[in-house]
């Protein structure tokens, strides 16, 4: 059987001190090919120094030797550069630093079999961030040469279960390449009834701005020799450089540090991805302040810790920390700590599916932001509104409620406002159908979401040009695009996020034809939604799951999945939706032979989509209205709604 396998290499780099991470890589690994790689036909080989330093000659070349033959390299470095290997051909100052410019020249030939190369950061506790010695400042060196370059991405883990998290994802990414260039594409299907309709569950699209309380909180007596340091770090944060501001932040949380330094670190810890650092910043803010009796503080670490929680689908205790935190801010009559619990219990109750009692949290902050003038708060609250409307259908309040937060952050020039404006537009141009705005703005917003490290906003931006690549048919290119999505939002352990990836992904499929792929994936999304439940992500789930059985045949399992779709988009009263359920089921009837049915459902479909002026679905819903006429023998009915449909694609320029 061995001989059958394929062989993938991985070498793994590291200075001394990283024993711990060396051998977790290898049981990583090892467990990963009994589980996942070897009944699929590949085994990956963990290769590291240790095992190659048997020949005669410079160590550091005997190493170098056996890493030309590897097909992927990993480097992890803590707090150590290592020793000098001596002169050689690259001009590296340790054997580490060598083997990772070898593996870029194999990189870059196509006379090794190098694919990949993926630079590990450990956490470094901010004590020795703040005065770090010369073996770490070189370590830093490299990582802001990284980061300057932008050729290679880098990723900072700080537990061990990150760790052994990150190097199962890629072991997946490898083994998925592998299994997809071995198969052949699947034939293209003829699904001439509806195409290009499946749908994307946007409440997990929703750009956000990373929580700071830098700007809305008073900043104590004791904190005023830090509050220099702080700006400094996020000036450094907001203009990429990201290594050089977490050294300043770093500096502020030396000698017994407060909640207020804690909480603007796990703020930078959160955008860029690494939350469980953030989450015990987050949980020593909510010691100190308690031990302190530090109200104000109290609250915003509970708001914090809120975020967190709901980040990782725990809407229920984010949603009682949220509620702790307004108790505490109401008691305090303090109005900036109102308006951010109100906000924080607006997101959770979106994403349950509780729309109006969402808006009324989100009116709440807005109004009280508008009292205090403050334009930080004010932008979140209007994007906040935006996606409530977005989400009802109404594309054109909620392109009003993004315009405003565009405004005020090309006014006040704030990056992360810029690209959560950009990005939640480019959404509302993907619903209109215009793609091509879309695409701009989604590229716009992964830009500054680069720039910045929000690892958040990167993987929105990713599905959200995987959705339009996948409506322009570029199913290669949408692929790696979710793809990249999903491996981020694994990283972050984003529950949401994972669930509407994998929605994407199911969407690709059915455009491809592949309804077994489609259909799992789609599976995925709803078992993550009930877990969480995100009745928001169920309503989209369902449909496309309704869809893909529809398009395989399955009319009486659609039927009753769709039935599903419908109940939880009228309790969500999300018409858009709700008419799009309608058009899918006026066909399924249509084709059971239920004509009376699906002339009273589709017409239920055009008086919502005659509403809310969706003039592509109602093109859809008269020419399936005209067929089921005619199977009805009302002949002036059928020409009538033929002629209507007719009617729109010409407005539309689609008339032939």
């Amino acid at each position: 059987m061995s001989s059958e396998l394929i062989n993938f290499r991985i070498f793994i780099a590291s200075p001394s001190g990283l024993k711990k991470e060396r051998n977790n890589f290898k049981t990583t690994v090892e467990d990963y090919n009994k589980v996942e790689a070897k009944h699929r036909g590949v085994i990956f080989e963990p290769v590291g120094w240790e095992d190659t330093l048997s020949g005669v000659g410079r160590p550091q070349s005997i190493i170098n030797k056996e890493l030309r033959s590897c097909d992927f390299f990993i480097m992890v470095l803590h707090d150590k550069w290592g020793t000098h290997p001596g002169e050689n051909e690259h001009n590296a100052t340790s054997g580490t630093h060598e083997e990772f410019q070898e593996a870029l020249k194999c990189l870059k030939s196509d006379e090794y079999p190098m694919r990949q190369i993926i630079v590990l950061f450990k956490a470094v506790p901010p004590t020795q961030l703040s005065d770090p010695g010369k073996e770490l400042k070189k370590v830093l060196s490299f990582k802001k040469q990284l980061e300057a370059e932008k050729i290679l991405l880098y990723i900072t883990f700080s537990t061990p279960n990150e760790f052994t998290n990150i190097i199962k994802n890629h072991l997946a990414e490898w083994l998925r390449n592998q299994i997809n260039s071995s198969q052949s594409e699947n034939t293209k299907y003829d699904n001439k009834s509806i195409s290009n309709d499946q749908k994307s569950d946007y409440n997990n699209y929703v750009y956000s701005y990373t929580y700071s309380y830098k700007y809305s909180i008073n900043i104590p007596e004791k904190d005023i020799n830090a509050k220099e340091t702080i700006i400094k770090a996020w000036k450094l944060a907001n203009e990429g450089y990201l290594v050089q501001a977490e050294v300043e932040f770093s500096k502020a949380l030396v000698n017994e540090p407060s909640a207020y330094q804690l909480l603007n670190y796990a703020d930078f810890l959160s955008r860029i991805g690494r939350l469980d650092q953030a989450y015990l910043m987050i949980e020593k803010s909510i010691s100190i302040s308690g031990d302190s009796k530090d109200f104000v503080y109290e609250s915003a670490s509970l708001i914090h810790l809120g975020d967190f929680l709901r980040i990782r689908g725990r809407y229920k205790e984010a949603a009682e920390k949220f509620k702790a935190a307004l108790d505490i801010n109401q008691k305090l009559s303090y109005s900036e700590g109102i308006s951010s619990a109100y906000r924080g219990l607006g997101y959770v109750l979106r994403m349950q599916g509780n729309f109006n009692e969402s808006e009324k949290m989100y009116y709440n902050a807005l109004e009280i932001d508008e009292k205090l003038g403050n334009e930080d708060d004010m932008a979140i609250s209007y994007e906040s509104l935006g996606n409530i409307l977005r989400l009802r259908g109404d594309t054109k309040g909620a392109e009003n409620m993004f315009k405003n937060v565009l405004d005020i952050s090309l006014k006040l020039g704030h990056q992360e406002g810029l690209a959560t404006s950009y990005g939640n537009l480019a959404i509302v141009y993907r619903e209109r159908g215009d793609l091509s705005v879309a695409e701009d703005m989604f590229k716009k917003a992964l830009e500054i979401d680069e720039m910045l490290g929000k690892r958040a906003g990167m993987a929105i931006g990713y599905r959200g040009l995987g959705s339009i690549y996948t409506s322009k048919g570029d199913h290669e290119t949408a692929k790696k695009m979710f793809m990249k999505s999903l491996k981020i939002e694994k990283e972050l352990g984003n529950q949401s996020g994972i669930a509407s990836t994998y929605e994407g992904l199911g969407n690709m499929f059915s455009e491809q034809g592949d309804f077994k792929n489609a259909a799992d994936m789609i599976n995925n999304a709803i078992d993550i939604n009930t877990s969480t439940g995100s009745q928001v992500g169920l309503s989209t789930n369902y449909y496309n799951l309704g869809s893909i059985l529809n398009n395989k045949g399955n009319l009486e399992e659609a039927e009753n999945i769709l039935n599903k779709a419908i109940a939880i988009n009228q309790s969500l009263d999300k018409q858009d939706m709700l008419a799009s359920c309608y058009l899918l089921m006026g066909l399924i009837l249509g084709k059971q032979g239920n004509f009376s049915g699906a002339e009273e459902i589709l017409n239920k479909c055009v008086q919502i989509d005659l509403r809310l002026d969706a003039k592509h679905e109602l093109i859809k819903a008269y020419e399936f209205l005209g067929i089921t006429y005619e199977a009805l023998g009302n002949q002036n009915k059928a020409e009538e709604s033929y002629k209507n449909s007719e009617l729109f694609k010409k407005q539309l320029g689609l008339h032939d």
